[in-house]
């Protein structure tokens, strides 16, 4: 019998300027952690760290304890770890080539180059917390955390490991906000911000052992690129085998700014949006590679109480992808 995929515990993390900064911009503007006073001032307080490392070791602190697991719990080759970005660790990056150029190769030592490859934060969490599990830094495009569900679902169906952190993240430069602004005009203006999810994907058989709650179970997950001209009617082939009348899957839809993304949308969803409940996502900042999870974590821990099953769409300019899970009833371990 194939094995069951579930979720049990989210974290998120955005910088507190976002709470209250205006979405309704004619301009791109860009919120970074180190906006926010507090995370300032923790990116000080370690050299062997960056800050996107120290918040990831914090992050997943928070997510085990959410979770019910020890740290001995998630010791050894049982926990994998992959995350999903789509510019990666550019803010460090940046860091290191302005390191670079004042103090020549010299003056840099090994550390300091390690700390600029976008594995670090997930080198640096495996030997925090002993993770021995299958590990990969995925940082590709707008698709990067769904590609990195993906995968972690691979490994947990595969038996390589029995949970996943799944992370998802966006850790802007000075430089990567310059580019951002060139190329988003005023029909792609918004709000983006430094934003870190985490998600824990463990096999029902865990959860179970463990008697862990559960927020939801992964049904699917889907991933379409290829040709836009055939991507609806591909779509529409899919979404026929989903449940429908009173048991119609509720519609979640997400996309990039990128107007080529909502015209994609509106064609794939009028092609059988009928059979099914749409809903509006709550508005978050966009988070590039890492919207769809920082959506998914948002909407695990804003909705404690519902039920039923969803369909998560994130659509860009190039394809059309979408996470379907099913809620359980909050504090039980629950069979559907």
């Amino acid at each position: 019998m194939k094995e069951r995929i579930v979720f049990t515990g989210a974290v998120k993390l955005l910088p507190q300027p976002v709470v209250a900064a205006n979405h309704c911009r004619e301009n791109t503007s860009v919120i970074r952690f180190t906006d926010d006073e507090e995370l300032l001032a923790l990116s000080h307080q370690s050299k062997r760290q960056t800050l996107l490392s120290m918040l990831l070791n914090q992050q997943c602190e928070r997510l085990f304890q959410q979770a019910g697991l020890g740290i001995d719990d998630i010791r050894g080759t049982d926990t994998g770890l992959v995350s999903g970005s789509y510019y990666g660790c550019m803010s460090t990056t940046q860091n290191i080539s302005d390191a670079l150029w004042q103090k020549g190769p010299r003056g840099v030592d090994v550390i300091e180059f390690a700390k600029a490859t976008h594995s670090f934060p997930l080198s640096a969490a495996s030997i925090e917390f002993t993770l021995l599990g299958p590990t990969a830094a995925v940082v590709s495009g707008e698709f990067a955390g769904l590609d990195a569900l993906m995968m972690a679902n691979d490994w947990l169906l595969s038996g390589r490991c029995q949970r996943v952190i799944v992370v998802g993240y966006e850790h802007f430069s000075p430089l990567l906000e310059e580019h951002l602004r060139e190329i988003t005009g005023e029909e792609q203006a918004g709000l983006y911000s430094d934003n870190l999810s985490i998600l824990l994907l463990e096999t029902y058989s865990s959860a179970v052992a463990r008697q862990a709650s559960v927020m939801a179970e992964l049904l699917q997950v889907i991933r379409l690129g290829g040709s836009l001209a055939t991507l609806p009617a591909r779509w529409q082939k899919i979404a026929a085998s989903w449940p429908q009348g009173d048991a119609a899957i509720n519609v979640l839809t997400n996309h990039s700014p990128h107007p080529g993304a909502r015209q994609l949308e509106e064609e794939v969803l009028g092609g059988y949006s009928a059979g099914f409940r749409r809903h509006s996502v709550q508005d978050l900042p966009q988070a590039l590679g890492a919207c769809p999870l920082l959506q998914l974590a948002h909407f695990f821990l804003s909705s404690p109480d519902i039920k039923g099953e969803y369909l998560l769409h994130h659509f860009t300019a190039n394809g059309a992808a979408g996470v379907r899970f099913n809620l359980g009833q909050s504090g039980e371990t629950y069979a559907i």
